[in-house]
């Protein structure tokens, strides 16, 4: 009741009431006029408006003001004679129900979160310069997210799934689209070999790797593809934030390892974005990021797979001094240049790791 009375209190105090006086105040409205050849300030001139309205006709009805003109109605485009003949991309809303249209749902033992965010998905493409016929392998498409793009762009498409449920789908979205090849299966034949049937897809032709790889077969594939598969020019992939942060580490720092050295000796390492759990559905409980690894035409090392042994007997006690670890394989020879023996390996740089794999291999 306070509140209501307060509200008619001051309702009264605002109402103005013509021919009344109020003290200190002229009865009727307020008037300001300018004085006379005055205008804008410190211009002569006539006085000119200001403001919404200024240079229209008063209103044709006391108070009111003209309505503005309705809107024209927005009409969406018809699709361009050359348009592809797929699905376009898809909300989050609209990817919940092409799944149940097919009985399916997320299954969490595959690592299957969809990327969501369409902004995304281009600055990804837009990032590994997939264009007109160039061969991609994407590893993991799921609902298509960035097979669309791929196509899109006119690229040649060797789309690897291992669930039949979401290969169905991407049939059921791009049909007999020209330039994608839809193989059933894991990408990885075993740990460190890729899938025959996509081997057999990709050729001998310089490839690369557009994908959204589920979180647990990341790191398995990316090294089969440094290491064995020189044709894979670069790899462009969301992965988990932390696995970002390996591969692009540098000496000194608490994620540098096996990973990072086998990646920087072979590639350069380029970040893209961050993404919150929120670009995917379902949403992960954990950050992920979207980074690119160009082989080098000169590698920092005459052979990776050598690199590699030494690092994981290294990393696997990096707190120990490499004098220690490698007493027995060293054997009183000197040690390379600038490499000091009471260093730890998680402070060595690529070219001091790749000459200890050297003098190691020479015993």
């Amino acid at each position: 009741m306070r509140v209501g009375a307060r509200g008619r209190r001051a309702g009264r105090r605002c109402t103005r009431h013509p021919g009344r006086q109020t003290p200190g105040r002229p009865a009727g409205p307020r008037r300001v006029d300018a004085p006379a050849g005055r205008g804008r300030i410190g211009r002569a001139g006539p006085a000119r408006a200001h403001g919404a309205g200024a240079g229209r006709s008063p209103p044709d009805r006391p108070g009111l003001g003209r309505r503005p003109a309705p809107l024209p109605r927005r009409r969406r485009p018809h699709p361009a004679p050359d348009a592809p003949a797929y699905a376009p991309a898809v909300t989050p809303s609209e990817l919940r129900a092409l799944l149940r249209r097919h009985g399916l749902s997320p299954r969490r033992s595959l690592g299957q979160n969809f990327l969501i965010d369409q902004n995304l998905a281009r600055k990804l493409l837009d990032a590994s310069g997939a264009g007109a016929g160039d061969l991609v392998l994407e590893a993991g498409p799921g609902a298509g997210a960035l097979t669309e793009g791929l196509l899109e762009r006119g690229c040649r498409v060797v789309a690897v799934e291992l669930d039949e449920g979401l290969a169905d789908v991407l049939e059921a979205r791009f049909g007999d689209a020209a330039g994608l090849t839809l193989i059933r299966g894991d990408c990885l034949a075993g740990k460190h070999a890729l899938n025959p049937a996509a081997l057999g897809a990709l050729g001998d032709e310089p490839f690369s790797l557009v994908a959204n790889l589920p979180y647990n077969a990341a790191t398995p594939l990316l090294m089969t593809l440094l290491l064995d598969h020189p044709a894979c020019r670069s790899m462009w992939v969301t992965v988990q934030k932390e696995v970002a942060d390996r591969l692009a580490a540098g000496p000194g720092s608490r994620d540098y390892g096996e990973i990072s050295v086998v990646a920087q000796a072979v590639c350069d390492i380029r970040r893209v974005a961050v993404l919150p759990p929120a670009c995917f559905w379902p949403q992960p409980k954990i950050t992920s990021a979207m980074i690119g690894l160009v082989r080098r035409s000169e590698p920092r090392t005459a052979d990776a797979h050598r690199l590699q042994a030494l690092c994981r007997a290294l990393f696997s006690r990096r707190r120990k001094q490499i004098g220690s670890a490698l007493r027995d394989a060293v054997r009183g020879r000197p040690w390379p240049e600038g490499v000091d023996p009471a260093a730890r390996p998680e402070t060595l740089t690529v070219e001091q790791l790749d000459a200890l794999a050297r003098l190691v291999e020479e015993r």
